[in-house]
């Protein structure tokens, strides 16, 4: 397998489990890339530049397709890849006000793409059965998109501070929904939403950008702001 590595230098790096850097791609200007990749279930590459690109590389480095969006546009959260509709999602931001999703599918066709109504900086959450999207943005704003013509099914803003939600929303295998939230400089909170965007509980913390990790006994564990690392039990 290859360790994937982006951020700093040229922008793109592959290692094998040795270390042995593979191959590598410049990602051009500017250096610092922001986003991570993701791959298909053909081991194909995809990556984003901040100069607006979308990159497809082969396992061995080749470059399969590259496609511009824009030069207004950069992307902080990680491409997303769904199996079950072999659709990508890229997510972009024009400055800290207005966030969009791009979809394509695996040949470099763009599908779709929607407005939010601020900007994006986690990534796009996949239901199990592929048919929804889910985000949130620096609004407030949690969201459901039909995964097929990126409609916005629903909208929820539960929270008003500035750049409220800075993260990925995380969907267990019930579709429920758990975020974490920047309601001030100290303060946040993690929540769980049922699909409907119906509250199931919250829990009060220092303000938190982690992603809500859930085991397999239903615990749910993050990072908070305040120094701690919790692990809710929310299971009997």
């Amino acid at each position: 397998g290859l360790i994937l590595v982006t951020g700093f230098g040229k922008g793109i790096y592959a290692f094998d489990e040795q270390g042995v850097e593979n191959w590598s791609c410049n990602l051009g200007f500017p250096r610092y890339q922001l986003c991570g990749v993701t791959s298909d279930t053909d081991n194909n590459i995809y990556a984003v530049s901040r100069s607006g690109y979308i990159y497809n590389f082969a396992v061995n480095g080749n470059l399969i397709w590259k496609k511009k969006i824009t030069n207004r546009l950069s992307s902080w959260g990680n491409p997303s890849y769904c199996t079950n509709s072999n659709q990508l999602y890229f997510v972009f931001s024009e400055g800290e006000k207005v966030g969009f999703i791009y979809a394509f599918n695996r040949s470099g066709t763009e599908l779709w793409h929607t407005k939010l109504n601020g900007a994006i900086h986690g990534s796009v959450s996949i239901s199990a059965d592929g048919e929804y999207l889910y985000c949130c943005d620096f609004a407030g704003f949690l969201y459901k998109i039909n995964a097929k013509n990126g409609h916005i099914i629903k909208y929820l803003q539960i929270s008003t501070s500035v750049r409220a939600l800075w993260t990925t929303p995380t969907i267990d295998s019930e579709n429920n929904i758990y975020i974490s939230t920047k309601d001030s400089m100290t303060l946040g909170r993690v929540l769980k939403y049922d699909d409907q965007f119906n509250e199931i509980w919250s829990f009060s913390t220092g303000k938190s950008l982690s992603v809500p990790l859930i085991l397999s006994n239903g615990d749910v564990c993050f990072g908070s702001w305040d120094g701690f690392y919790y692990c809710l039990k929310t299971k009997n």
